[in-house]
This record gives structure tokens, sequence and C-alpha cells, in this order.
């Protein structure tokens, strides 16, 4: 691959990191904040396309198909300095200042970029309808052998309200979805001259530098939040190319979040009081009103669902109990074998979580029951 047709690759995937970290129906610091040591994995699946924008909308995403493709993300250091997020062999740096998440920059092994103003990508709170948009220009280079200008304009918007339907889980309430748009050019210029070409390029400068350039890339960022998670659910980003009054289709990816990695992060006490109170509160999850009647008339259980995380191959079972009561859970393959078993146990008053991992076993097909008292519920679960 030359050197242009990498970095028209690189730029236009490097954009859709450049907005757009954290979001919830609303957008507050300690629940959405990216944080030191924190992993997550990104599966990719078929594109998506966005879909509408608005309040009350219904993203129906059930049958999109997961492929081969797992990337994992992470992050290193300190918001009060620099905090890196580590994704495809970049590290993208952030700092937090204020209310406002400033984003500084990139660097891999080919490419270095700095840009001359912070750019604010986010600030808190936010919430649906607001709009975060600065002009940027960015120095650095490629490759050690040219200096590379990137310089643009960047827009992210809270642009949806609605429910989320994705494969595996159970319906998703209350998400919020991010929109954000760059427009980027990018110009390459011999070290020799590059301080002398400098001083042109001002904030004043770039939309006219937009209008004359042949090739300008455009890159649209939609991400779905769901209240109680720190991370995106979902990621869909689309690449366009304007080139001689013409926008070609480059590149579109969608990427799914496993929800029971956010779940499990340490440290998270904020999320887990936000999933605890809407789990007690949620009317979907009162009564059993959803099951299939053996529960209904169970006085000592108030609330029970099992969520399947597809990406992960784990169940989570939630409960919640208004009595002290006789709990066991099992998983057993499809001919009646016990593969995992909680033995019972006294659980008290309140909210009760149980995380079963049956990616280690062979079989696909399983089914997990869940005893409480004399009574009993099950799901068939299949391994993806």
């Amino acid at each position: 691959m030359n050197m242009k047709s990498y970095l028209v690759f690189f730029i236009l995937f490097l954009s859709g990191n450049f907005i757009g970290l954290k979001a919830q129906s609303s957008l507050l610091m300690e629940t959405s904040l990216p944080r030191d040591r924190d992993t997550l994995i990104m599966q990719q699946v078929t594109f998506c396309a966005p879909g509408d924008s608005g309040t009350n909308v219904t993203w129906d995403f059930r049958d999109l198909e997961y492929l081969d493709v797992e990337k994992r993300v992470f992050y290193k250091g300190r918001l009060d300095s620099i905090l890196c997020m580590y994704r495809n062999k970049t590290a993208y740096k952030y700092r937090l200042s204020g209310d406002s998440l400033l984003f500084l920059g990139y660097e891999n092994p080919v490419t270095k970029m700095c840009f001359v103003s912070p750019v604010p990508v986010l600030r808190f709170p936010f919430y649906y309808g607001d709009t975060i948009a600065s002009p940027f220009i960015g120095n650095g280079g490629y490759s050690h052998v040219y200096s590379l200008k990137s310089y643009g304009y960047s827009e992210t918007v809270a642009d949806a309200l609605g429910i989320l339907f994705l494969p595996g889980e159970d319906t998703l309430r209350n998400v919020i979805r991010l929109h954000s748009k760059e427009r980027v050019g990018l110009r390459f210029i011999d070290f020799d001259i590059f301080g002398r070409q400098d001083s042109l390029f001002t904030v004043s400068s770039i939309g006219d530098r937009l209008t004359a350039d042949s090739v300008i890339w455009q890159v649209d960022t939609y991400r779905w939040y769901l209240p109680g998670y720190r991370y995106p659910v979902l990621e869909t980003i689309e690449n366009t190319i304007d080139w001689k009054s013409k926008s070609v289709r480059h590149f579109f990816i969608s990427m799914l979040y496993s929800l029971e990695e956010q779940r499990s992060l340490d440290r998270d006490s904020e999320n887990e009081q936000v999933r605890e109170r809407i789990f007690l509160s949620d009317k979907k999850y009162q009564g059993c009103s959803e099951r299939s009647g053996a529960l209904s008339d169970m006085s000592d259980l108030f609330s029970l669902s099992c969520k399947i995380d597809p990406v992960g191959n784990r169940a989570t079972v939630y409960a919640g109990l208004n009595r002290s009561s006789r709990m066991e859970i099992l998983l057993a393959n499809m001919s009646g074998t016990v593969l995992y078993h909680e033995s019972p146990l006294t659980v008290e008053p309140g909210y009760y979580v149980s995380d079963i991992d049956y990616d280690r076993y062979s079989e696909t097909e399983f089914i997990i029951t869940v005893i409480i008292g004399d009574k009993r519920e099950s799901w068939k679960i299949k391994k993806r």
C-alpha cells in the first residue's frame, strides 16, 4: 500500500474515533468519563444503517450477524494530564479540563498528530439536543519522511432517544445516540518547507481550504449508549470521500460492545447503582409479566430476568427478592447433565446478580434453571 492510500484509509478510520466517547440519557461526568485500566471487547457485526433521529425512536437490530472479528480497546493514564485510548494500534490522547473532555492528538508507529489547540469533544452535563462543535488544525508527521497537516470541523449532537433491540439482549430502553460528523482536509508537506507553510494555516482559513480542496473526507459516527453503562453498546462508522463534486462511500463498519464486560468493570459503583435502580423500578421486570406462569404467583419474587451476552457467551441472572428466600441456579446441557451449579443458599431481600460463563463448554445449547423456594424458571440459550 503506497503512502497516500495508507493515509486515506488511516484518516478515515481514525476520524471515527475523533468524537463521542461517552453518553447516557443525560451525560454525567461520574458515569460517562473513560477511566484508567478499563478494557473492552468490540465485536464486528454486519453493517447497520443508523436509522432515524428524534425522540421515541425504535432501532431494531436483532438480525445483525456476528463476524469473526474482535478488537480490544483499553485506557491508560490520567484525565488530569493525559489519558490514552488504545485502539487499532493507535493511542488517542485526551484530557479533562473543567467540564470539557479535550482531544489532544493521536500516535502510532507510522503517524503522529498533535492539535494546535486541544479540541473539545464533549462537555458535562450533556443532554438530548445538545451540540458541541469546533474547528481543528493538527500538525504531525508520516513515516518520519513527510510533515502531515490535518484541518477541518467537528460536530457532535445528541440526536436521538429511543428503544434499541440487539441480538440476544432484552429490550434496551432510554437509549441515547450521539452523531459525530467530521469534515477533514489533509495535506503532506516536505519537512524542509514545513516551517514556511505553517503560518498559512489558520482557523479562519479552514473553510476556504476545504472549499478549494479537491478531496475532502467526511466521517459520520453513530454511538448508542445505555443508562448504567460507561461505554457505548453499539457503534456505526460511515466514511465518504468528496472528490470532484462526487461523494463516494469508502468505508463502513458496525461494532457491538460486550455488555457483560461493562457490567464487570472494576470500581464502577456509580453505574452499578444506576443499573440497580433501573432494575428495581422498570415495570417490564415487575410481576414476572413476561414469564411463562410458573413464577407469576410467587410472593417471594418481584422481578427476574436472564440476559445473554452473545459476544462473550455469558448469561447474567437478575433477581429482586422482597424477603429472604432459598435460591439455586443450574446450567445443564440438552441431555440434562448439570455443567454448573450454584448450591442452594439463603438470599437476603434485595438485588441479586449471578454471572454464568458457558463459553468454556463444548456444547452449543444449554438450559439455565433458577429455583427459588419450590418454584423454578428456565431459559434455553444457544452459544454463538
